[in-house]
Order: structure tokens, then C-alpha cells, then sequence
């Protein structure tokens, strides 16, 4: 008798099982394989943390902004329309120099003027050494414009950094005897006479412009220390 109501128990909970399930009809299996112990376990539908996207942060500067700026906010836009995170100073870093600082910079500019470090050859010369610098470098490394180069430097307005560097470079290509004439001495000597001053104007700070500054160390960072043989 016990055997017979496990039997019958066994067949009842078969087919109760198969009325509550369709799907498992329709797919073709019984409930006893899909309680097999060799069934392979459910995937979970979860992404595991080796595959999973990591955020570096946000991508967009408008996240700066505490509110969008209206077109009709002014060049002073109120408290509620400026940045939400304050951004560095280090553009506007000569507004923190403090007064004594300015004098001694100052101080060093006029030593430096005395020296002769703002002081240039005869103007032919001048030209012939920035005609060698367009002639030969300018092609390779146009970081320069040629004509407005050439105009600020009739006008007097042109960088003395940046003036200095560009004679430094004309040295290393125009005619060693032409420095020669002109007074210079040797190709050495008229490229170290021109790197010194260019230098010695950038480590004063005199320079405010960014771009000229760039523009120049770029020029200077050709410099060959290895002698001549």
C-alpha cells in the first residue's frame, strides 16, 4: 500500500505540475528534466564586474555652470549665472605678484638693458640673418607669419624674446663668413651671443604674451652644445 500512494502521489504531482506549466509543454520539456541535477544553472542577467563601464567623468564643460547664461546677460552676469566650480588664476598669476617683487623683476630689466641684452646689430644685418631665417627654417617650421613678422619689426613692435630667438636661429643658417663681416665673430660665437640674450630676457619675466613666449623657447630648443669640429 505505501508504495502504490507514492506511486500515485508521484503521477499526481506529474501532472499537476504539467497543467501549471504550459510553457514547459510547449518547449518539449518535462518537469523532471528541468529538475534534473545536471541542468546547467540560470545566467544571470547582471553584467559581471570585470565587463562592467567604468566612469571617468563627465565629458562636457557645461557641468561648470551653475545656470545657462542668457544672450542678454552683459559682460557681468549676476552670482546665480558665473561658474559653479572657481577657476584657477594662473592666467591672470602677475595680478598676485606682490609690489616688492615687480621692483626687483624691474631692477633686473634695466641691469639686463645696460648689459646690452636689448640691444641689436645694424639693421642690414638684422635683415640679412631673418631673410636666413625664413630661407631655411621657416619652410620646415612655420610657426611664424613671414609678413606680419616682417611688419612688426619695421614698426618697431615686435617681440624682443622673440627677436633675439629668430637672430639665434638665422646664426645656424646664414654664411659663416657674412658673421664674420658683420661682426660677429664665428658661427659659435654669434649663435651664443643671441641664445644669452634671448634667454636672459625670459628668465626676467619681460615677456607677458603666452604665445610669443611658446613661440620662442620653441626657436631656443635648437641650440647645439657639442663643439665644432
Amino acid at each position: 500500500m505505501a508504495a502504490s500512494k507514492i506511486l500515485v502521489n508521484f503521477r499526481l504531482n506529474g501532472s499537476g505540475n504539467s497543467e501549471s506549466n504550459p510553457r514547459q509543454q510547449q518547449e518539449g520539456t518535462s518537469p523532471a528534466e528541468s529538475q534534473s541535477p545536471t541542468a546547467l544553472p540560470q545566467q544571470s542577467s547582471s553584467r559581471p564586474d570585470d565587463e562592467a563601464s567604468v566612469f571617468l567623468g563627465e565629458s562636457t564643460a557645461i557641468r561648470y555652470l551653475s545656470e545657462a547664461s542668457p544672450p542678454a546677460a552683459g559682460p557681468s552676469p549676476p552670482p546665480s549665472l558665473r561658474f559653479l566650480h572657481s577657476v584657477p588664476n594662473a592666467i591672470k598669476a602677475t595680478s598676485i605678484i606682490p609690489p616688492w617683487e615687480v621692483e626687483r623683476r624691474q631692477a633686473k630689466i634695466e641691469l639686463l638693458r645696460a648689459e646690452g641684452v636689448f640691444s641689436y646689430p645694424d639693421k642690414p644685418v638684422v635683415k640679412e640673418l631673418l631673410k636666413s631665417y625664413f630661407q631655411w627654417f621657416h619652410p620646415c617650421f612655420s610657426i611664424l607669419d613671414e609678413l606680419d613678422t616682417w611688419n612688426q619689426y619695421e614698426d618697431g613692435t615686435i617681440s624682443h624674446l622673440l627677436l633675439q630667438a629668430m637672430l639665434f636661429i638665422g646664426c645656424l643658417h646664414c654664411d659663416e663668413d657674412y658673421l664674420q663681416q658683420a661682426g660677429l665673430g664665428s658661427r659659435r660665437r654669434a649663435k651664443y651671443l643671441f641664445y644669452n640674450r634671448a634667454k636672459d630676457i625670459y628668465d626676467v619675466g619681460y615677456e607677458e604674451k603666452r604665445l610669443v613666449v611658446i613661440q620662442s623657447l620653441f626657436l631656443l630648443s635648437f641650440l647645439e652644445r657639442r663643439r665644432a669640429v
